[in-house]
């Protein structure tokens, strides 16, 4: 859904997100995120034109940023960037 909101958007998504979370509770954002070697250019591939289209994908760290800033400690990365491929290839 993060790919959606934008990056325009991250500040308040999080606030939103941390607001409504109940103390002790326990966020997970799962979301597509461009890598430092991307290029930034999106509209060619398959996935930019019918899995995501009107979409903005935004580097992790730009999308860290903005969860820490508004209260959450970030506890786990992962990438499953390989699977993603194999599941839309499936």
């Amino acid at each position: 859904m993060v790919e959606h909101v934008g990056g325009s958007m991250l500040g308040e998504y999080f606030s939103s997100a941390w607001r409504l979370l109940k103390p002790g509770g326990v966020f997970l954002n799962h979301w597509i995120a461009e890598g430092a070697s991307d290029s930034g250019e999106r509209g060619a591939s398959f996935s930019d034109r019918y899995i995501f289209p009107d979409t903005e994908i935004v580097p992790i760290g730009t999308t860290l940023d903005f969860a820490e800033e508004c209260g959450f400690e970030s506890r786990d990365v992962e990438s499953l960037r390989e699977q993603y491929g194999m599941t839309l290839r499936a």
